[in-house]
């Protein structure tokens, strides 16, 4: 590009290439380059992994484009993603368990959430070394007007702090991730539950001096984490003067010289009393996506035969056998059942679109079948199967936003992810949760707290039972709540909806940060040149 081509604005973003982090960032994207009236350059630097979608998230935005828009720029960053470097963990032994096997029982916690301190920053000393100078590298030579970051990317924040480039941080995360540290009266402590026990939102009274024991232990593993205390001591060594800086360490300042744009509204999120004035909650940033008809014909016409369950339980939750599934099919035929039974046939002809993970096997096949007449999952589901309402699939072509827009869609069984439970709010759809680990228990407190859905699988975490999920999938639908729910979802859906929705707020964000700092600037030069 020619010096006279230069665009008015050039944002670059700094993200991890997991679609659980990049997905705001492309989303945002999408946004500052459809933007009315705006010439921006985006440049997005991340490891090889994110190349693809970030070549179709550009070709998306340039289509949609109202005015001549550039394609977007991508930076490889050298060195290991965060799941590469975790893989390497996990195979190296470097933590005892799976994480995703999050504890039955209290007392399992803090010892199971150890490694979670290692997820977020799983690279060794040199791997962290070498994207931290790759990111240099880019930084410096892109000469953005703002540098945008991914909040658990912090090789990013290490370098940016260091060069002390304009910057400001994109996160998926809720506003109570940023803010439950700051709320009066230690409400940390005895009033939200200590991530991954699963308590039930507000706390009771009996197991509050067990929240506080919990977090109080969490607090010390932060603090005492010796992969942590490896990172910063490589990088005080082996860099000019750089400080190891994570959202960990930022996250005791109440107030930050840099915003933090979040994925949500305090509207669905837990009640906050305070939130810093640095945090800005966007609502759901979530990319646009073709509609169903577009991407799956065949789909959406079958979605429009009927009432419609959607389950999706994410990428991450995957069957090594049949167990859990058949669980979850005598569930669903609980619901199917209930539903033709129903006199005033308000769900008749109700249908299942499950997209299932499995796990192969080492010969590359799966080691449970699903559809043969006579396996286990026909024996439980087979009439519904034979008529063509029940429809497992390990792969769905439309983005999950577009199914969950379908009319049709009348419940979004999910596991708790973030982006799982903002899509559903998005699309104005109740819930129904089976969280898993982390913070999908969160998600399902959230659910009901909101008055939008239930938490399939309390009694049974991680797993479900049949004669939980059922009767939790038939009150959501069917139950004396049913109603009041599609109404508190729809108007959740309409509050996010407005203003454009999320990734339009975050793209104004950028936008005004950039002409904020660009009149300070023109006020230190001009003041500058009096003084003179």
């Amino acid at each position: 590009m020619e010096p006279t081509d230069r665009p008015d604005k050039k944002v670059l973003f700094l993200t991890n290439a997991e679609r659980g982090q990049s997905t705001v960032v492309l989303a945002t994207s999408h946004a500052l380059l459809t933007a009315r009236g705006e010439d921006v350059e985006v440049h997005i630097a991340s490891f090889a992994d994110l190349a693809a979608d970030v070549r179709k998230a550009s070709d998306d935005a340039l289509a949609a484009a109202t005015s001549a828009a550039l394609p977007i720029v991508f930076h490889v960053v050298r060195g290991a993603s965060m799941a590469q470097s975790w893989q390497g963990v996990m195979a190296s032994g470097g933590v005892g368990h799976n994480l995703t096997q999050m504890p039955r029982r209290w007392w399992d916690t803090p010892a199971k959430l150890r490694p979670i301190f290692r997820v977020m920053q799983p690279w060794d000393p040199e791997s962290f070394l070498e994207i931290y100078q790759s990111l240099l590298d880019i930084i410096r030579d892109v000469g953005a007007d703002l540098v945008v970051i991914d909040n658990v990317f912090p090789p990013a924040l290490t370098a940016c702090r260091f060069l002390g480039v304009r910057m400001m941080v994109l996160s998926p995360n809720t506003i109570k991730d940023f803010a439950l540290q700051f709320q009066p009266g230690a409400a940390a402590l005895w009033k939200f539950p200590c991530v991954g026990t699963a308590f039930p939102y507000p706390v009771p009274l009996h197991l509050i001096p067990l929240n506080i024991f919990l977090v109080l232990v969490i607090v010390y593993m932060a603090i005492t984490d010796p992969h942590t205390k490896a990172l910063a001591a490589a990088v005080e060594k082996h860099t000019q003067g750089a400080r190891y800086t994570s959202l960990m360490n930022l996250g005791a300042t109440k107030r930050l010289n840099f915003k933090v744009l979040v994925s949500n509204l305090p509207e669905i999120d837990f009640p906050l009393s305070f939130i810093p004035s640095h945090l800005v909650p966007c609502g759901p940033i979530i990319r646009p996506a073709r509609p169903c008809a577009e991407a799956s014909p065949d789909l959406a016409t079958w979605i429009a035969r009927g009432p419609t369950i959607y389950i999706n339980l994410g990428t991450h939750v995957r069957y090594f056998g049949p167990q859990e599934p058949l669980r979850l099919a005598g569930a669903l035929r609980m619901v199917l059942d209930r539903a033709d039974s129903d006199q005033e046939r308000k769900l008749g002809g109700l249908q299942v679109l499950w997209k299932l993970v499995k796990l192969k096997g080492v010969d590359g096949k799966f080691d449970f079948p699903l559809d043969e007449p006579g396996c286990d999952m026909h024996n439980v589901l087979g009439r519904y199967m034979d008529a063509g309402r029940v429809k497992i699939v390990e792969w769905v072509e439309p983005e999950p936003i577009a199914v969950l827009q379908e009319p049709n869609i009348v419940l979004a069984v999910h596991h708790g992810g973030a982006n799982s439970f903002l899509e559903a709010v998005s699309a104005g759809v109740p819930h129904v949760v089976l969280g898993v680990w982390m913070d999908t228990y969160d998600f399902a407190n959230r659910a009901e707290y909101l008055g939008i859905g239930i938490w399939g699988n309390k009694r049974s975490k991680p797993g479900c039972r049949p004669e939980e999920l059922g009767p939790a999938l038939v009150d959501v639908l069917m139950g004396p709540r049913s109603a009041q729910m599609k109404l508190k979802a729809a108007e959740l859906a309409r509050l996010c909806a407005s203003n454009g929705g999320g990734r339009e707020m975050a793209a104004r964000t950028i936008l005004d940060e950039i002409a904020t700092l660009r009149e300070v600037g023109e006020d230190k030069a001009e003041k500058k040149e009096h003084a003179d």
